[in-house]
């Protein structure tokens, strides 16, 4: 059930949507502030950002009807009528990347500055998105809590099911607003303290706030979105939700991105090869994590341990690539 904020003649407005909306607009005054005051264009943020905003409610719309198709007419429908259907947020992050690859960089001399402030403003707008499932039903956890001392936020969210019994479930998306919440902080501090920071061969560090941020966010979000009982995934595949997959080549292109850079920087080393057969290996042990947890519905405990244990290194070991190619660490 989607609580009414209000209602007039035909027109419905929802608290989620407000929350969404107060989200939207969050994002942009944060991105605007940080883009400003490190001496940013504002006619090209202001073009970043609409071209971000068009292409992310496109591509959002395209990915779930993709996965979804059932749930719309025709594909035509799926783009023009808003009143139906959902979105798969992954589209966001491919929008902010494609408007910044249209965005013009001539005359810009830190083009990057536009991811590394956009980062902040994204994670706000997240949260609120995640916090507006506490004025609907969209808090879709698939474990049951069962223990009644448990049965209340954070720990659980109650739904009611077809016949109108009451159950409590994982309340998936406000821990992970709690989470996000934290990732902000650590990020705006990374701002403060890691974006002009040079590097070893001597190329500009800028840029290095976003590629922590999607990181971090990637590993966060693999968790939990398997936590979800109402993933979205690819027709072509039902076991890796499409989250799951985006955010896994975000956390490979990242580590890509500085395993480069420490070469150039250093020549081959040891600790580049000990670093990637890690990762390799942890990656393993996140993907066996999520077989299991489908397979075994009272492993969830201990696979979403070992899982985030896993995606929580893996994103430890790629921040350490990023050290070795820096000469300033803080």
């Amino acid at each position: 059930m989607n609580g009414i904020a209000y209602s007039i003649g035909s027109v419905t407005v929802y608290y989620s949507s407000l929350v969404i909306a107060l989200g939207a607009a969050s994002c942009f005054c944060l991105t605007w502030s940080l883009y400003r005051a490190n001496g940013g264009k504002a006619t090209l943020l202001c073009l970043f950002l609409l071209l971000s905003t068009v292409l992310s409610v496109v591509l959002s719309r395209i990915l779930h009807w993709d996965c979804h198709s059932e749930q719309y007419r025709s594909f035509l429908s799926a783009i023009t009528d808003s009143g139906t259907g959902d979105f798969v947020l992954s589209g966001v992050f491919i929008a902010v990347l494609v408007a910044y690859l249209i965005v013009p960089s001539k005359g810009l001399a830190d083009k990057p500055l536009l991811l590394d402030c956009a980062a902040p403003g994204l994670l706000v707008l997240i949260l609120l998105i995640r916090l507006s499932s506490l004025f609907n039903t969209s808090c879709r956890g698939k474990m049951s809590v069962i223990r009644p001392a448990l049965q209340h936020l954070p720990f659980a969210s109650r739904i009611s099911d077809a016949a109108g019994n009451t159950e409590y479930r994982f309340a998936t998306f406000f821990i992970e607003a709690i989470l996000l919440a934290v990732l902000l902080a650590v990020i705006l501090f990374f701002f403060s303290k890691l974006r002009l920071a040079p590097a070893k061969n001597g190329k500009s560090n800028s840029g290095s706030i976003w590629m922590m941020f999607i990181l971090w966010y990637s590993a966060l979000e693999i968790v939990m979105d398997s936590t979800r009982y109402d993933s979205s995934f690819f027709r072509i595949n039902g076991f890796v939700s499409v989250v799951q997959i985006f955010c896994g080549l975000m956390m490979l292109a990242v580590l890509i991105w500085y395993s480069i850079r420490a070469v150039k920087a250093d020549g081959l080393k040891a600790y580049q090869w000990l670093i990637w057969l890690a990762w390799l290996v942890l990656l393993a042990g996140a993907g066996i994590s999520e077989y299991l947890v489908q397979r075994h519905g009272n492993w969830y405990l201990s696979c979403y341990y070992l899982m985030s244990s896993c995606l929580g290194i893996m994103s430890w070991l790629t921040y350490r690539m990023y050290r070795h190619q820096c000469v300033r660490v803080y």
